[in-house]
């Protein structure tokens, strides 16, 4: 019987009506700001916010995949009218309510599931099909993510798939269980109730002499002692509790950003790999093979004995390279392999692998971080 109800068309339809109902319950629109006119996310499902980015994101993929349909591109308003914008809404805060649930039963990935899901990923895979930290580095790099917000999308697309079975597979018990709650309902007890008194005693009971008594207390001490105690009351002050009471002058702040100028502001990078020739000719020789197709950059490499890592500079600036590989390097808008041209070691071929743009957060862009972090300074010593 049991397993014909969960079976049951009218089951699945009342588990996506109560789950329906707990999105609805949870869903808090009105957007979370961080200051004022500065508007963060466009919906809220308890804790979980969806994210202006994430939005315009997701909209955007859907509006390139019904274009490909459609056989054009769209506009925005035909994207409007076909309801783009309010299904992508609708199935984000779908995503959020189970974001949201997982958070609150703790759900989550580990960290040795995370590390094999990176390692598998096709992405981030080399030419030997082994993870490449190069490849992955690039990949986030071009989807403007960390490492960490990557893993919290592993994590979170790990957690939202548990909770997506749990609703879909319905709220029927396993029959082992079944049986067991059977069992316990309806088992019954048969007893017999019989009262001893001291009469029922072939001889009545003496009672223990001094000696006695002391022996049990000498063999049995930590049953009658207790170690001594005492009753306190605590009073817990954090630094986070005193940041209201943080004065922090613009002169601090100013400093502080200018103290951190690497961190904030990075220059245009590139991945590089160098390889030195004995002299012009021998580094011509082997520019011609690469313009006419003979040879490639690795088979270069294999000839002179090296590898990928011994010729790999990893991530350069301007700076870090001589004046003439500086103009042909920096110089380049694309990926590929430039010179020859004069190193500090003498003729080489650079390979750029990747372009990495330059980074740049004004003073007002980094103003929340500096006086968050200047406060906690400051609410520590006090």
């Amino acid at each position: 019987m049991l397993g014909s109800m969960r079976a049951s068309k009218k089951n699945q339809t009342l588990v996506w009506v109560i789950f329906g109902l707990l999105v609805i319950g949870l869903i808090g629109f009105g957007g979370a700001t961080s200051g004022p006119g500065t508007i963060r996310s466009v919906a809220q499902v308890g804790d979980e916010k969806i994210s202006v980015d994430s939005y315009v994101a997701a909209v955007q993929n859907r509006i390139q995949v019904v274009s490909q349909q459609f056989g054009r591109n769209l506009s925005g308003p035909e994207a409007q009218a076909l309801g783009v914008q309010q299904a992508v809404l609708s199935e984000l805060i779908t995503s959020a309510a189970i974001d949201n649930e997982a958070a609150k039963i703790g759900l989550s990935l580990g960290d040795e599931a995370v590390r094999s899901e990176l390692l598998t990923t096709d992405a981030f895979l080399g030419l030997d099909g082994k993870f490449n930290k190069e490849s992955y580095n690039l990949v986030l790099e071009r989807s403007q993510l960390s490492p960490t917000q990557y893993d919290e999308i592993l994590r979170k697309n790990a957690a939202r798939t548990m909770v997506n079975t749990a609703i879909t597979s319905g709220v029927g018990a396993q029959d082992s269980q079944t049986l067991q709650i059977l069992t316990y309902v309806a088992e019954q007890r048969d007893f017999s109730w019989v009262e001893l008194t001291d009469s029922d005693l072939d001889s009545p009971i003496t009672p223990p002499n001094e000696t006695e008594i002391q022996a049990q207390y000498d063999t049995n001490t930590a049953t009658y002692t207790a170690p001594l105690t005492r009753k306190i009351t605590y009073v817990l002050l954090t630094p986070e509790m005193l940041e209201s009471e943080a004065e922090i002058d613009e002169a601090d702040l100013q400093e502080a950003y200018k103290l951190q100028n690497d961190r904030f502001n990075q220059a245009e990078r590139r991945l590089v790999e160098r390889l030195v020739f004995s002299d012009q000719a021998e580094a011509e020789t082997a520019r011609n093979a690469l313009d006419a197709g003979t040879k490639t950059f690795d088979d270069l490499l294999k000839e002179r004995g090296l590898s990928a890592n011994d010729a790999d500079l990893g991530e350069i600036e301007i700076n870090d390279v001589s004046k003439d590989a500086a103009t042909v390097v920096f110089g380049s808008s694309d990926a590929g392999v430039v010179g020859p041209v004069q190193s500090s070691l003498g003729p080489a071929l650079y390979r750029i692998n990747a372009i990495l743009k330059a980074e740049s957060t004004s003073f007002e862009e980094a103003r929340d971080e500096l006086t968050a972090e200047l406060a906690g300074e400051i609410t520590r010593r006090m």
